[in-house]
């Protein structure tokens, strides 16, 4: 999945959805186990607008605080985002 969201407009001119067939969700006793994808949702988003929108507001909250474009980890759990780590981007 890669969608392009504009940073200050909001804008989604890019939306491409790949098919999934697996998944990977927790395994009972620990790890990791991959899942099969209903046929249904594998060409279904895995985030919402408004949730794309939301990363979009904390990736300009972060950059703002540091004052530089950043490589953001975050992972949606439940509705919720959550910020793992953020350093600069070096490359640009």
């Amino acid at each position: 999945v890669r969608w392009v969201v504009a940073k200050i407009t909001g804008e989604i001119p890019v939306r491409d959805i790949s098919d999934k067939a697996i998944r990977h969700a927790p395994a009972q006793g620990g790890g990791i186990e991959d899942v099969h994808v209903e046929d249904a949702l594998r060409r279904e988003p895995c985030m919402s607008d408004e949730e794309l929108q939301a990363l979009r507001a904390i990736g300009r909250k972060v950059e703002r605080h540091y004052g530089r474009p950043q490589d953001i980890e975050w992972c949606l759990r439940d509705g919720q985002l959550f910020v793992l780590q953020s350093r600069p981007i070096t490359n640009l």
